[in-house]
């Protein structure tokens, strides 16, 4: 449980921005870190050159390392940790089923960046849609998922910055579902620390994000392969989470 938290926030929160941010070891600071209950030591032998940086133990919410935490950033596919949330809250009301079909539309399916290559016109579980979301951080699967739970990617983006709200990331704003490069659209390392958490708290999220490779069957037999964009999940044991991104707008971010 030590490694599984701690590696899912190094994942999350030092994946965040224009540089990547460096530890000694990864695997010294997991195995050094405290039992639970335990305070945590108020210095490690850790530097970060990222850009912004937050670094919290999950189960206690204590800042292990910040820098620039409340700095507005590009998101890139960090967004996308909120187009998770929202769908998993969705399974979690009954209001979607994973065994649910989607006809994928024309704009989801022309998105560019990472996809699923899905097929306009394509039926899709839920499931096909999420898990290469959370897998492999599929921008069509994003859009169709937006249009399925709002009606438009456009309406969606809205309940985003709801949801947001509500959680109390004042300093994030989404414009859509994947993170590709749009006026306005900005987070922060703090607030990704606290959607990460949230996101965390929804036990089906570990059945995708612990996948490193898989596919999907297209109607037409077309298999896509999925391959996790974390690296961590296949090079460090006991990580499942949580989310890579990248754009030329924010830069890119990578663990280890």
């Amino acid at each position: 449980m030590k490694k599984r938290w701690v590696a899912a926030l190094l994942a999350a929160l030092l994946l965040l921005l224009p540089a990547a941010a460096r530890a000694e070891s990864a695997t010294t600071q997991a195995e050094t870190a405290p039992a639970q209950g335990e305070p945590l030591e108020s210095e490690l032998p850790m530097e970060a050159d990222a850009v912004s940086v937050l670094l919290l133990d999950a189960r206690s919410g204590t800042v292990i390392l910040e820098k620039n935490a409340d700095e507005q950033r590009p998101a890139a596919s960090l967004t996308k940790l909120m187009t998770i949330l929202l769908t998993l809250e969705a399974l979690d009301a009954g209001e979607i089923a994973l065994a649910d079909e989607v006809t994928v539309s024309e704009a989801a399916a022309g998105m560019g960046g990472s996809q699923a290559l899905l097929d306009a016109g394509g039926v899709y579980t839920v499931e096909d849609l999420l898990k290469s979301l959370i897998v492999a951080s599929a921008n069509d699967s994003a859009v169709a998922l937006a249009e399925l739970l709002r009606g438009s990617e456009d309406a969606f983006a809205g309940r985003m910055n709801e949801r947001a709200a509500e959680l109390g990331l004042s300093g994030t704003h989404y414009v859509n579902a994947s993170g590709l490069p749009a006026e306005g659209q900005h987070t922060t390392a703090r607030d990704i620390a606290a959607l990460s958490l949230e996101v965390l708290s929804h036990p089906l999220y570990f059945d995708y994000s612990t996948i490193w490779m898989d596919e999907i069957l297209h109607r037409n037999n077309r298999v896509t392969d999925l391959v996790n964009t974390n690296r961590l999940i296949r090079f460090y044991e006991g990580a499942d989470g949580v989310k890579t991104g990248s754009t030329s707008e924010a830069g890119s971010g990578s663990w280890p």
